[in-house]
């Protein structure tokens, strides 16, 4: 089977992923839906073998071994750039490959809202970009560290898992460092960066108690640090920088929340109304005096409420980013119920437009 061209058609065919499962035909995700790649034969076993023998670099097999899944960037001169993630299953292996750009996208073709960016002006905090898996997670945080890059004198310090994007200095001195490669995880490559004197901190996702409890200390001390986070909107992002604290660290975890968090973007890909592409759609939380006070009170649930009554200070519940782009003509109204937290809420914003 061949690779390279497998590579190449993907890309040409504007696909974020391909996929290789045992006795199955390749697989691309283009426009988020998966699609078979025509002309090429099922794979075997023995295929992936043979191509993870070939990619796979050798200070990852152990982990391979014992683990049954890594991830890895790799470059190939005449193709591009990839993120690979290797998983065990069923006794074979399968693999899925992300197609990276070379460029970093600007703002405004990203379509990232302004009151965010302000937050990252601010230069010093807690900055979370939350969203699930393809949700451009790491390209919105690819582009705030190029404007940053461009606009400042600044020491940036990545730790990422893997490496995505590669930057030239500028303005800014840009230190990437990848979990697995220069470090050996993301809780000691976090550690380090305390010794290494950055302005800027960006970590690729924060997924330990640790490297959040790290990455709070960092905001405190004055660092920006710029952060990835699994989470599906901006209530999931806040309630996991709290469950994995110790009831006795409670109080403490929410006053460095507070005082140090400058902003969370959830964001969400969505079917344009075009099915050649995707749009984005967010939410954004900024922290208030309301806010605050909902993070100590645990009140969790009236936080859409501040979303909505804070559109005057630039935040956005996810509900209305929707209903914008339903409005505008850049989705369907069943792209928008279907992506809405609350279709009662959207089903209100639409009798009032109305009106």
């Amino acid at each position: 089977m061949d690779y390279e061209a497998l590579l190449t058609l993907a890309m040409e065919a504007g696909a974020s992923d391909l996929h290789l499962v045992p006795n199955a035909q390749p697989t691309v995700r283009i426009n988020g839906k998966i699609r078979p790649i025509p002309g090429f034969e099922v794979c075997t076993y023995l295929d992936i073998q043979t191509f993870v023998d070939e990619i796979l670099p050798e200070h990852f097999r152990q982990q391979l071994s014992e683990s049954g899944d890594v991830s890895f960037s790799y470059s190939k001169f005449d193709l591009g750039r990839f993120r690979v993630n290797i998983v065990k299953q069923r006794g074979t292996l399968s693999v899925a490959i992300r197609m990276l750009k070379l460029e970093v996208p600007s703002f405004e073709a990203l379509g990232l809202p302004e009151a965010f960016i302000r937050q990252m002006d601010r230069g010093r905090g807690l900055l979370i970009v939350s969203g699930s898996s393809g949700s451009g997670k790491s390209t919105t945080i690819a582009a705030l560290i190029n404007e940053i890059n461009q606009k400042y004198a600044y020491h940036i310090m990545t730790i990422e898992s893997p490496i995505e994007y590669l930057y030239q200095h500028s303005s800014s001195t840009i230190l990437q460092r990848e979990v697995g490669v220069d470090c050996r995880t993301m809780t000691e490559g976090v550690l380090s960066a305390f010794h290494h004197d950055p302005d800027v901190l960006v970590i690729s996702n924060l997924r330990d108690e640790t490297v959040i409890d790290y990455a709070l200390q960092a905001a405190e001390s004055g660092k920006l640090v710029i952060a990835g986070m699994n989470a599906v909107n901006t209530r999931t992002a806040l309630e996991k920088l709290f469950s994995g604290a110790r009831p006795e660290h409670m109080a403490s975890r929410k006053y460095k929340v507070s005082s140090s968090l400058l902003g969370i973007l959830s964001q969400k890909l969505v079917p344009h109304i075009r099915e050649e592409k995707r749009i984005l759609s967010y939410e954004l939380l900024i922290p208030n005096a309301a806010v605050k006070s909902y993070i100590y009170e645990n009140r969790w649930d009236d936080l859409p409420t501040v979303l909505i009554s804070g559109q005057k200070d630039g935040m956005r519940y996810m509900d209305h980013s929707l209903f914008r782009l339903y409005q505008d003509g850049e989705i369907s109204r069943d792209t928008m119920l279907k992506f809405s937290h609350d279709p009662d809420y959207i089903r209100r914003l639409e009798i009032a437009a109305l009106r």
